[in-house]
């Protein structure tokens, strides 16, 4: 007898009676905020891990553990045409921002009161709903690369050919919410190599540009063939030129256009690139005879000869083997039996070597789309080439950054930021938190951020029952706001420290943007407050201790 149930827990995704992954939903908020209460407990205000490995540890550990199976439940709140109210996962999506704001809290040292908008950005981590799009997007592209038999690549190719409009399933309704094509990417597939398989020829990979420019003026190869692959103006193209032995000007040229770097890679230039070269040398004589160096200034494609793992442009390398190895335009029967007769060399490119400068201009024709004729080209080349799976990713990325930046742009916080720091998302401030304290990163959130312990603020969080200055006003002065810039740079109860700040500061002495693009202003900045003892009770005694810092990264 099957008993009926409301859900059931199938590979750790709970999949309920009615498929609206309700109970999935809530058991995957539950432990996320269970992996982000421990990811808490790691720092405080004042001690604990460094930003940088809080960062690392939350984008490494615990957002996997938070968005475990996320492409089979979640859906990006969309709207759809024709309708006012979001479609999609919007109650999950709410739940994430607010787990993700105990993350970037913790990773940034900013008091309970900072905005999320401003959380994220000085964290280095995309707001929520970015980074759930994203990895939901890598999923979609990881399936539409699947090999052919797989179950999952079958259905997301076959919804691609014959979209359906009602009863989507969790794919589908990804596929078009994100606007994926799945049958124009490459297939990537387990490498078809024997454990004992060896390349028919020799890599040489020098220790240093200058020694493999040296190997290049003693090669004594009877046909040298440089090769390239070039993402030029928003394009991407190969070329590969061949030179006989004292010969000053190439034999002959062959170039390949890619298309767009939204859709092709440089790596992938760089592979065609030696596809082309191996081409020229099918069915000549002096194969197996003469000797032949391809020289490349990609040490990755070199490497990924060798290497035995799928990755994406793997079918690529696959055929530049094939071609390697048999040198035949009829059969694919080895006749590379020396390996010593032909060699896959790396260069350093931009260095004057004049094979390489001139095979680095014609790749620039084929970016622009100067395309040697078909017949001259490999049957693969004669077509256009799948969508690159790395390519489609870096593209998706830049959008959301576009979007995330034009979002920021929009916000009340632009504005005020535009006095402290335009460098949207703030790399330069991680950079500098990276060889500071937690307590000294917790300040300098707080100061950039206006959310620290001053009256002006207390006042506003409705924890002090005024907002002045009560150093100005013991003094006889008129009521004034304890705000950062009056701290800083004003009050009379820190004359003698701010005068030691200035002295040290320079024309940079009243610049709070200029303070905070460098480390060594920065440091003057934690002295002047270690001095005050303003702090001291929330963020300890150590703000003002600079001898132990790390130098600036970068």
């Amino acid at each position: 007898m099957v008993k009926e149930v409301e859900s059931y827990k199938y590979l750790g995704v709970h999949i309920d009676s009615q498929l609206r992954w309700r109970v999935q939903e809530n058991e995957a908020i539950v432990k996320a905020t269970s992996y982000i209460l421990m990811f808490r407990r790691l720092t405080r205000t004042n001690l604990g891990i460094r930003p940088k490995l809080m960062r690392l540890l939350y984008i490494s550990v615990a957002v996997p553990k938070m968005t475990y199976a996320l492409d089979v439940w979640y859906v990006p709140p969309h709207k759809k045409e024709g309708m006012r109210n979001n479609s999609g996962s919007v109650r999950a999506l709410k739940s994430m921002g607010k787990i993700q704001r105990i993350a970037t809290r913790a990773i940034t040292g900013g008091l309970w009161t900072s905005p999320n908008d401003l959380l994220d950005a000085h964290a280095g981590v995309l707001p929520a709903n970015l980074m759930l799009e994203r990895i939901c997007h890598a999923a979609i592209v990881r399936a539409a690369t699947l090999p052919a038999g797989h179950p999952t690549q079958a259905m997301v190719r076959g919804y691609s050919k014959k979209p359906v409009k009602t009863h989507l399933t969790p794919l589908q309704k990804l596929i078009n919410c994100l606007k994926i094509k799945p049958r124009h990417y490459e297939t990537i597939t387990p490498d078809p190599r024997t454990p004992t398989y060896k390349r028919k020829f020799t890599t040489t990979i020098a220790e240093s540009k200058e020694e493999s420019i040296k190997d290049e003026e003693k090669d004594e190869s009877d046909i040298r063939i440089y090769t390239d692959g070039s993402g030029y103006k928003g394009k991407v193209g190969a070329a590969a030129v061949l030179y006989r032995k004292g010969a000053d000007e190439p034999e002959k040229i062959l170039r390949y256009h890619l298309g767009l770097l939204t859709k092709h890679t440089t790596f992938e230039g760089e592979a065609v690139g030696s596809i082309l070269a191996a081409w020229m040398m099918q069915g000549q004589t002096e194969v197996g005879k003469s000797t032949m160096t391809s020289y490349t200034d990609s040490q990755a494609f070199i490497k990924s000869t060798g290497a035995r793992k799928a990755g994406p442009g793997q079918y690529l390398v696959m055929e530049y083997l094939r071609l390697a190895e048999t040198m035949n335009n009829e059969t694919d029967t080895p006749i590379m039996t020396d390996t010593d007769k032909f060699a896959l060399k790396w260069v350093a490119a931009h260095k004057g070597v004049a094979g390489n400068e001139r095979v680095d201009e014609e790749a620039k024709k084929a970016a622009q789309g100067e395309t040697s004729p078909p017949e001259e080209l490999l049957p693969i080349l004669r077509k256009r080439l799948p969508t690159s799976a790395t390519a489609a990713k870096q593209n998706f990325a830049e959008k959301q950054k576009t979007r995330w930046l034009e979002t920021w742009k929009t916000l009340p916080c632009y504005a005020k930021f535009q006095h402290i720091d335009n460098d949207f998302p703030f790399n330069k401030f991680r950079k500098i938190s990276n060889a500071l304290s937690r307590s000294q990163t917790s300040l300098l959130m707080q100061l950039r951020t206006g959310h620290i312990p001053l009256n002006s603020y207390l006042f506003r969080i409705k924890k002090l029952g005024t907002r002045r200055c009560e150093s100005c006003w013991d003094r006889g002065q008129l009521e004034i706001t304890e705000t950062v810039v009056h701290y800083l740079f004003e009050c009379q109860a820190y004359a003698a420290e701010c005068y030691d700040m200035d002295r040290a500061l320079g024309r940079y002495s009243r610049d709070l943007k200029g303070i905070m693009a460098s480390m060594k202003r920065i440091k003057e900045l934690l002295k002047f407050v270690g001095r005050t003892t303003r702090f001291k009770k929330t963020l300890g005694d150590s703000i003002g201790d600079v001898s132990q810092l790390e130098p600036e990264e970068g």
